[in-house]
């Protein structure tokens, strides 16, 4: 039977089914259509492809992956080759960038002067009112009182710090600057210690001027929290401006 009578078939049964007057040619239809239904399930399957149900079995799951192949072979060892004559100049070119870089303004400067390292963490043994700007080109300076017997200036990092040396200046409004003077320094304000050199506590030499700046470099940087000038001598009155320096 066709596909032309398997749709006029369906459609009588439907006729058929909905009318309620099932008779005989209804009846052969039924079985007409059983029987292709039949034929159709048999041309699906092929012989061995139906399981126990009579349906096709799913693809089974995929196995495990397998172990991984044996290591190839080691490489022949490299070869390193340097010309000397190449690498120098270009070492030296770099030293000679650092060095720059070094020499230039406020690049090595640890941050008194921009704000970095804050006010609360600079202290001094006294402050005169007309002077507490103690930072590197303020408009003043840091000047003690005029009863301080051992005046010093005092930057707390916090934590421990590379410092590679001290810049100072004179006062800015008055001609008052410190000529010479120690520094200490250390993990406890309580007992610092004096930055030596050959074994005796080094006399660092300060300003001559209100504006110049002085910088003192250390031989090697040392590593410490606190770092204190204390002033020997001074021109006018004990009074400076400061910055550290970490290179």
């Amino acid at each position: 039977m066709g596909d032309h009578k398997l749709l006029q078939a369906i459609c009588v049964v439907l006729s058929c089914t909905i009318s309620g007057l099932c008779d005989s040619t209804c009846e052969d239809t039924l079985t007409a259509v059983q029987d292709l239904v039949t034929a159709g399930q048999e041309a699906f399957f092929s012989d061995g492809e139906r399981n126990s149900s009579g349906r096709k079995g799913r693809p089974g799951k995929r196995g495990a992956t397998g172990p991984p192949g044996p290591s190839g072979p080691k490489g022949e060892q490299g070869t390193c080759s340097c010309n000397l004559a190449e690498i120098i100049p270009q070492l030296q070119d770099l030293k000679d960038l650092v060095d720059g870089i070094k020499r230039s303004p406020g690049m090595c400067y640890m941050g008194l002067s921009t704000g970095k390292i804050r006010p609360t963490q600079i202290s001094a043994s006294s402050v005169h009112p007309h002077c507490p700007n103690s930072v590197l080109n303020s408009a003043t300076a840091w000047c003690a009182t005029t009863n301080d017997g051992n005046p010093w200036l005092q930057v707390d990092f916090l934590v421990p710090r590379k410092i590679a040396g001290v810049v100072t200046q004179g006062r800015a409004d008055a001609n008052q600057w410190v000529k010479t003077f120690y520094v200490l320094y250390g993990s406890d304000p309580r007992g610092l210690q004096h930055y030596s050199e050959q074994g005796e506590p080094k006399v660092f030499n300060g300003n001559s001027d209100r504006n110049t700046i002085v910088e003192n470099l250390f031989i090697a940087p040392i590593t410490a929290r606190y770092i204190r000038i204390q002033p020997l001598t001074y021109y006018g009155h004990v009074s400076m401006r400061m910055e550290m320096r970490q290179c």
